[in-house]
């Protein structure tokens, strides 16, 4: 399984069918938010954030599966931008199941001072004030954080099996996936 990983790493078809979930998920959040219309909250728009890194992450790797740092480089940051999706999905679904007094969730999104995305694209990082907590989108039974944790993680599990594939010796030198 590893030395399969390892070779689909390495062609731009698994980069470009990680590009094309990114997107289909990206479209996905902009129907519901602009025909469904229901306003994303802030954790939303953080989750959007990761989702775009990971789409950046599979960029690089399209263009540079060829090349072992850049491979490594996309592997990291989306493994990294998985892993924080999946925790702020976890979080919006904490608050929204089973709520804690030390869960804490802010209206509005912080960016950076030179990166202005809620003022540049307000309809795609813009926030609604309403509280995290919220719940009125479901689908199949389940809620659309629920949706968001399943999604991470599968990107997490993915990403983590694809950084052992290029650590891992390969096993069988013959292999009808080689070159």
């Amino acid at each position: 399984m590893f030395n399969l990983l390892n070779q689909l790493s390495k062609g731009k078809v698994t980069w470009y069918l990680l590009i094309s979930t990114v997107i289909f998920f990206e479209v996905g959040a902009l129907y519901v938010q602009h025909r469904l219309h229901y306003s994303p909250t802030s954790l939303c728009i953080y989750q959007r954030l990761a989702l775009i890194g990971i789409l950046f992450a599979a960029i690089i790797g399209f263009f540079g599966c060829r090349h072992n740092l850049s491979r490594y480089v996309a592997i990291f940051i989306w493994g990294l931008s998985a892993y924080k999706g999946f925790d702020v999905a976890y979080l919006q679904a904490r608050l929204q199941f089973a709520p804690s007094i030390n869960d804490r969730c802010s209206f509005t999104v912080s960016y950076p001072g030179f990166l202005p995305l809620d003022e540049w694209i307000p309809s795609f990082f813009g926030a609604a004030d309403i509280a995290c907590a919220s719940r009125s989108w479901t689908f199949l039974t389940i809620d659309l954080s629920q949706w968001m944790i399943i999604i991470f993680g599968s990107y997490l599990i993915m990403a983590v099996l694809v950084l052992v594939s290029q650590v891992v010796n390969e096993s069988s030198p013959n292999t009808t996936w080689r070159k």
